[in-house]
């Protein structure tokens, strides 16, 4: 909280006095990942039980996650059918093999893209549309999207593309972090 650097061992530590513990990456950050992975299994080791959410799983692949974790299919199933993203092997399964080693959940947090992309062509509101089936990928609707710093960080992130986009792309991209919210 005060900025001041910590060794992992001293996250773990905080971390006991936590429930949830984020940690950010850049998607393609090799080292990033392989400090994910390092801090995953101290935390295991120390607490036992820790559940690991991902971006890379979308919603609609819990069941081929869970079927991997629990050894009914293979790693070439859960690639296919879980549409693991090209960097896995080297950044993803060392955390998903630790989890299934260690015997704990991994929940794919994101929402389908197909849903997303859906949202960015047609609004927000093209969600209440779906099937009932369907919408069980998502979080609950409507999805919130008020917060006007959030939007003004994320137009200013996206560069000068972001502020000339229109505001469905916005409301893709809340409709990705309600439904990893909603997941943790």
């Amino acid at each position: 909280a005060s900025g001041q650097e910590i060794s992992l061992e001293e996250l773990v530590e905080a971390a006991g006095e936590t429930q949830v513990l984020f940690f950010g990456e850049e998607h393609n950050d090799t080292v990033a990942h392989f400090l994910q992975d390092t801090l995953y299994t101290m935390l295991l080791n120390r607490f036992g039980t820790v559940a690991l959410s991902l971006e890379m799983f979308e919603t609609d692949a819990q069941l081929v996650l869970d079927e991997y974790l629990a050894g009914y299919v293979g790693e070439s199933r859960l690639k296919k059918d879980g549409r693991a993203w090209k960097n896995y092997k080297n950044d993803y399964r060392p955390l998903v093999e630790t989890a299934k080693e260690k015997k704990q959940a991994v929940i794919a947090a994101n929402a389908p893209r197909r849903y997303v992309s859906m949202v960015s062509q047609k609004g927000l509101n093209s969600l209440e549309t779906l099937p009932k089936a369907s919408r069980s990928y998502l979080p609950p609707l409507p999805i919130y999207t008020a917060d006007s710093g959030y939007y003004a960080r994320f137009k200013d992130a996206m560069g000068e593309v972001g502020h000339q986009m229109k505001d469905d792309v916005y409301y893709a991209q809340c409709t990705w972090d309600a439904s990893m919210a909603y997941r943790i």
